[in-house]
């Protein structure tokens, strides 16, 4: 829930309101920066190391931005959010058959939003 609670408010409030006066890229940067700032408290009581974890938290929010971006789809975003959480300390080639899957959900989306226009 935590994950889906969070894509609500920066995917779906957040960058899709900057979306409405910002490039795709600016308003990515903007979300990116404050989803970070939002984890940096846990980061900071947790006494995480901070040099790793707020790269990996970065990139995350970019990624999920721009899957966010090309399928609209805020359960999707969601769901990304969640693996990348459950997933974070995993062996590299789980989250890469991960984002195959997810790879393929979303160039199947694509293909059907290009025909039906």
């Amino acid at each position: 829930s935590v994950a889906f609670t969070e894509e609500l408010i920066f995917r779906g409030i957040f960058y899709s309101s900057l979306l409405k006066q910002y490039s795709p890229i600016i308003s990515t940067i903007l979300t990116t920066l404050l989803f970070v700032a939002m984890h940096f408290p846990r980061i900071w009581l947790q006494n995480e190391a901070w040099i790793t974890t707020l790269p990996n938290i970065c990139f995350a929010s970019l990624l999920i931005c721009l899957f966010f971006y090309l399928s609209h789809n805020i359960l999707l975003a969601a769901i990304i959010h969640f693996f990348l959480n459950y997933f974070g300390s995993a062996n590299p080639l789980t989250l890469i058959l991960l984002f195959d899957m997810i790879y393929l959900l979303l160039s199947k989306l694509w293909n059907a939003k290009r025909k039906s226009i």
